[in-house]
C-alpha cells in the first residue's frame, strides 16, 4: 500500500481533494505519495491530513487525527 493509498484510506476514500493535491500535502510532510506506507510515519501522514484539510473533513475524522497527533 502506498502513502497515497493509505491517506485515502484514512479519509474513507472520500474525494475531499484530488490525488494530485493529496500528493502535495504528503510531500510537504516529508512523504512521497508513491512510496510504500510505513506505519512508523503515521504521524507525518496524519499531519498531511491536518495541513490540507482543516475545516473540510467531518468532525469525527478531525478529532481522531488530532487525538493521535
Amino acid at each position: 500500500m502506498t502513502n497515497l493509498e493509505r491517506l485515502n484510506l484514512e479519509l474513507s476514500n472520500k474525494p475531499y481533494f484530488s490525488n494530485t493535491e493529496y500528493a502535495i500535502f504528503l510531500d510537504e510532510n516529508g512523504l512521497t505519495s508513491t512510496d510504500n506506507y510505513d506505519a512508523t510515519k503515521k504521524k507525518a501522514l496524519l499531519s498531511a491530513v491536518l495541513d490540507g484539510g482543516c475545516g473540510r473533513f467531518p468532525g469525527p475524522i478531525m478529532q481522531s487525527i488530532q487525538d493521535y497527533v
